[in-house]
């Protein structure tokens, strides 16, 4: 083709193009269905569902965000604590749980257990106290800690409770108190338990005063 014929051909067809008027922008569409004259009723049926599926997905490419799909969700609140003294309790690590009491103290959500410092595995060592404190979300905070009868007589139970004021005993008789207040723990003055009173005493309601079995 000659340099003449590339310049009519191109006249015509820049012709052309002007009678069919300005492209319209291309838009997406779905397939149009096959002819399924032929198929099962029940395949037909499965086919048209993901027709109209498709089609929806063609139509609405982006489902809206919900308003307050990035709006931070609060954290459950925990029940209110039923202040009173646990027997049914989990040892960890290197503690033996005898048990433990729960409460509030000072607005703080607590839990005191007491038992055992395992010493080389062996339940003859320390008595401990172990307090952990909580906020209103069951997340623990900063205001617990662990207290030792350092003295290896043997481990602690949870007695007896008065006020503020836990009173621990050992196997053998000897008798300590656990300020929940101070967080002090020591010897009980001019106080003896009878032996084997650390293992339960007499049972009484639990929450109003000395341990269950």
């Amino acid at each position: 083709m000659t340099a003449v014929g590339a310049i009519v051909a191109a006249a015509i067809v820049g012709a052309a193009l002007a009678q069919e008027g300005p492209r319209k922008p291309r838009v997406n569409s779905p397939i149009p269905p096959e002819d399924r004259t032929g198929l099962a009723p029940a395949k037909q049926s499965v086919l048209a569902t993901l027709d109209a599926e498709q089609t929806s997905a063609w139509q609405s490419p982006h489902a809206a965000v919900p308003k307050d799909a990035l709006t931070p969700r609060p954290l459950n609140t925990q029940p209110p604590v039923t202040p009173g003294i646990l027997n049914k309790v989990n040892s960890f690590g290197t503690y033996s749980i005898a048990n433990a009491w729960q409460g509030m103290v000072n607005g703080e959500r607590v839990l005191v257990n007491v038992g055992t410092h395992l010493i080389n595995g062996k339940g003859t060592g320390e008595g401990v106290v172990i307090m952990v404190t909580y906020d209103e979300f069951g997340r623990t905070t900063a205001h617990g800690g662990t207290y030792l009868a350092a003295d290896n007589n043997g481990g602690l139970r949870i007695r007896s409770v008065d006020g503020t004021v836990l009173t621990l005993a050992r196997s053998n008789g000897d008798l300590f108190t656990f300020d929940l207040l101070t967080r002090e723990l020591k010897p009980a003055t001019g106080a003896t338990a009878a032996p084997g009173a650390a293992a339960g005493g007499t049972p009484l309601p639990v929450g109003t005063g000395v341990a269950s079995p």
